[in-house]
């Protein structure tokens, strides 16, 4: 015979049922939540106001996940008629990957809901008519609830490769469903860049988010012809669900360019018009020992030179010399980004003047020809100290050497 239920037992109950329906709320919101995992002394859920942000200690976040398993497994969320467990699935999927951010099951099925959504408007996910109307609901919902993941700080999410891949799904469907003009695109890669600066802050040498800015990047500047299309990866994320029927349709890397209408923006002209470049100079220089941006930044220079702007190439690589002798940076990620921008971008002259490090490019080749083009005149020449054509594994070093 069990224990009669007792007023603390009620209110335990009734705290964690509400504490179930917060988190699960998340999921369902119009607005982006910052979620962040509490000490046991500030109590077991805080919430502000505006609905704006909440925190959650790690024991009712676990106590939480184990009820939503249970619902999420008991209401058979294989099925694919869109029956009336779809709320409470959808609930529970929405704690699960709030605790769990490699819940994969979770993932798929939060992919399928979509897919029958808008199937149910008319859509086969494959054949729809473009429209100028803003994409659906739903959509909207589950980009804000993975912005809401992705830019919390919590322990694993903003490095999660589940989440970014979802993430990336979502964006090639908005696309599919929504035609983009250029400043629409813009302000959604501007969007996207905050993001990832923001995950990339709560989780340093964030190599899965900057992935998904390259790839963002390309799927939005792929309809212009100039250095669009996706990758290999990025045919592996299209593929990922395959009722959405995105799949690439010819060769490598053609899903960006089956799923995008042709608007005219190339890629290196979406960089210019949301300053990513300065955006991203900027965050480097803030956070000059995390790789992952200056790669990105490498890369997004690359794209630039492409088209032509190699000024504004030359000014930056510049200002990062100037900024690492300023400061003494004796650390390998800036250099190696140096050590890199000359080889790619044909510095082949670096002289110690009034205001720093300058550099120059070979504007005879425009390209430059592997370390032993890029030589230092400071105290002598330190290009004999590695061997031509061998950048060696620690070639950033003959940068910070010369530092005074």
């Amino acid at each position: 015979m069990s224990a009669p239920a007792t007023d603390a037992d009620s209110t335990s109950t009734a705290l964690d049922a509400r504490i179930y329906d917060t988190l699960a709320s998340v999921g369902e919101r119009e607005n982006t939540v910052e979620i962040e995992i509490l000490p046991d002394g500030l109590g077991p859920l805080l919430t502000d106001g505006d609905g704006s942000s909440l925190g959650v200690t790690k024991k009712a976040l676990v106590q939480a996940f184990t009820t939503a398993r249970r619902a999420f497994f008991t209401s058979n969320p294989t099925s694919e008629d869109g029956s009336d467990d779809d709320v409470v699935v959808a609930a529970a999927s929405t704690v699960i990957l709030v605790f769990d951010s490699e819940h994969l099951t979770a993932c798929n099925w939060r992919k399928r809901r979509i897919v029958r959504s808008l199937s149910k408007q008319g859509s086969d996910g494959a054949d729809r008519p473009w429209s100028p109307t803003p994409p659906p609901p739903l959509l909207s919902i589950e980009c804000n609830f993975t912005a809401s993941l992705l830019g919390s700080p919590l322990h694993r999410h903003a490095k999660s490769p589940t989440l970014w891949y979802h993430r990336l799904w979502l964006m090639q469907v908005c696309l599919r469903h929504h035609q983009q003009q250029q400043q629409a695109k813009a302000g959604l890669l501007k969007r996207e860049v905050e993001l990832v600066l923001r995950a990339a802050e709560h989780h340093p040498m964030n190599y899965y988010a900057f992935s998904y800015l390259r790839q963002t990047l390309a799927l939005l500047g792929g309809g212009g012809g100039g250095g669009g299309g996706l990758d290999d990866r990025s045919e592996l994320v299209t593929t990922y669900e395959v009722d959405v029927k995105v799949e690439p349709e010819h060769g490598r890397g053609a899903g960006a360019n089956a799923a995008v209408p042709e608007t005219g923006v190339t890629t290196s002209r979406l960089i210019s018009d949301t300053h990513l470049i300065i955006t991203m100079r900027d965050w480097c220089l803030r956070n000059p020992g995390d790789n992952s941006g200056w790669m990105f930044l490498l890369h997004i220079l690359t794209l630039v030179r492409d088209g032509g702007n190699d000024d504004e190439v030359h000014d930056v690589v510049q200002q990062v010399i100037r900024f690492g002798r300023a400061v003494q940076w004796q650390r390998e990620a800036l250099w190696t980004f140096v050590e890199l921008a000359g080889s790619k971008f044909g510095v082949t002259r670096v002289e110690e003047t009034e205001s720093g490090l300058e550099g120059w490019y070979d504007r005879g080749q425009g390209h430059g020809q592997g370390p032993a083009a890029l030589r230092l005149e400071l105290e002598g020449p330190v290009a004999n100290e590695i061997p031509a054509n061998v950048p060696g594994p620690r070639s950033w070093k003959r940068w910070a050497q010369h530092l005074p």
